[in-house]
């Protein structure tokens, strides 16, 4: 009863920003909109029951490319939650109900896979919007990775577009953890659940808290981007291995660094 109680309020918190988004939301400024990005993405996690800890918040560049592990439909609005910003995400969130417009209302550069022309488009547009100062985030991994104590190889394509645009690289970590700090069993899951399932699993637990760990810039300049590809995903790594919860009871183990040149 408690999950679908939760399902309706966040309806209806959708449905506002959908009423928000047609009517006021394109008038306002930028700094008006990253705002009730932020504040609409906070009380989401007040909806769901979910605590936020954020570390080193005071690490956040003036604009960057932020890269993170991947884990849940929950990161994007885990990190809007600390620093509203555009996204890059696969094309099929795009029809997703709601959460697809919602998305698009916000800015976000949807990408197809194995499209090399979708791919140049999709870097046009992020060399623009990081020259113009704004913050972007993709997650490199190129889908969740299942398990909170795995890092998946990188897609380095477009850690080029932080190097064109002279823009460094903000590398985050993320972690769903239960009141023992261990991983959380909703979030850490190597079964593929559909989109639905994986809201329930969430919307029927009080025990969750969100921790959302930013790390040191990495400074683009002069670099190559495999090259930057892979100090991002040593120092998330890195990140990973301090945690509590890693190498804990019936979590595989994590692959070695690595990187693609796949679209992500």
């Amino acid at each position: 009863m408690k999950a679908y109680f939760r399902v309706l309020k966040m309806l209806l918190h959708a449905f506002s920003a959908v009423l928000t988004g047609i009517f006021r939301y394109p008038s306002w400024t930028p700094e008006k909109q990253r705002e009730y990005i932020q504040n609409w993405s906070r009380k989401l996690f007040r909806i769901i029951g979910i605590r936020i800890t954020v570390i080193n918040e005071h690490l956040l560049a003036p604009h960057a490319l932020i890269v993170s592990n991947h884990l849940s439909w929950l990161d994007i609005f885990l990190i809007n939650t600390a620093q509203p910003s555009r996204f890059i995400a696969k094309d099929s969130i795009r029809s997703w109900p709601l959460i697809g417009w919602l998305a698009t209302r916000a800015g976000t550069v949807y990408l197809k896979r194995n499209n090399a022309r979708d791919l140049r488009n999709t870097f046009r547009a992020l060399v623009t919007h990081l020259h113009q100062g704004e913050y972007f985030v993709f997650f490199p991994e190129g889908t969740s990775g299942g398990s909170q104590n795995r890092l998946l190889p990188f897609h380095s394509n477009l850690f080029e577009a932080a190097i064109e645009a002279g823009a460094p690289v903000q590398p985050c970590v993320l972690h769903y953890v239960d009141e023992n700090d261990h991983f959380h069993p909703s979030i850490e899951s190597e079964t593929k659940l559909s989109l639905v399932d994986n809201i329930m699993r969430v919307l029927n637990t009080d025990t969750i808290r969100a921790e959302l760990t930013i790390l040191p810039v990495i400074e683009s300049a002069g670099m190559q981007r495999r090259v930057l590809s892979q100090q991002a995903h040593e120092v998330i790594q890195t990140e990973l291995k301090k945690h509590p919860a890693y190498k804990g009871p019936g979590n595989p183990p994590d692959t070695a660094p690595g990187h693609q040149d796949a679209p992500p």
